[in-house]
């Protein structure tokens, strides 16, 4: 059953941290800007409403030639992005957590 607001049940179900796995595909110019709007703004979304630790693991270009059309990275429960990996070619990051 699809549920848009599923970050905020687990959240009064007791979560702090989402783990987010995403194959949001590749795209170049105006497609790339109007996806990439999207997911960032959906994904901010979900951690600021449900107060939640949101880390976002995105599938890239294999060959690391066209841009993801999500970031990958680490976002904070007020929704601003603590990490944030660049969108092309693979990429590491870690960032330490305080979960309350």
């Amino acid at each position: 059953m699809p549920d848009p607001h599923l970050a905020r049940q687990l959240a009064d179900q007791g979560a702090r941290v989402l783990f987010f796995s995403v194959n949001s595909g590749q795209d170049e110019g105006e497609t790339l800007a109007l996806h990439l709007a999207f997911h960032e703004s959906n994904l901010r979304l979900r951690a600021r409403s449900a107060k939640l630790w949101v880390i976002v693991a995105n599938a890239s270009d294999p060959k690391g030639q066209r841009e993801a059309n999500c970031h990958s990275g680490v976002l904070a429960p007020d929704g601003h992005w603590v990490v944030q990996a660049d969108p092309k070619g693979e990429q590491f990051f870690a960032q330490t957590l305080v979960v309350e």
